[in-house]
């Protein structure tokens, strides 16, 4: 993987469970990372659900491993877009490259 095809600055948020000194629960999503990562758009698609039109679009990121451990609960946030994970493959198992098959909602 060449250095200059990762031009785009990712952020990778995981789900977190936080309790505050009276025990009440806060969940929401927070930064654990950033990265900078090559993001391909693969396939788009539009349907008709809830009696409503969707788009959805399937987004390669391909990246150096980040130092933490990726899974598909996490997500990336890309400029204003939010990419859910559905996949993430280690290239040749090296742990030098990782693909990410997202999906974007819109």
């Amino acid at each position: 993987m060449r250095t200059g095809a990762l031009r785009h600055k990712i952020e990778i948020q995981a789900f977190i469970i936080t309790e505050d000194e009276l025990g009440n629960q806060t969940e929401e999503w927070a930064k654990v990372a950033e990265a900078w990562a090559a993001v391909e758009p693969v396939s788009g698609k539009e349907y008709w659900a809830a009696a409503a039109a969707q788009a959805e679009a399937t987004i390669k990121v391909t990246m150096r491993p980040p130092g933490i451990e990726i899974t598909p609960a996490n997500r990336i946030i890309f400029g204003s877009r939010t990419l859910e994970i559905e996949s993430v493959i280690n290239v040749r198992e090296q742990n030098r490259e990782l693909q990410l098959m997202c999906k974007e909602k819109v």
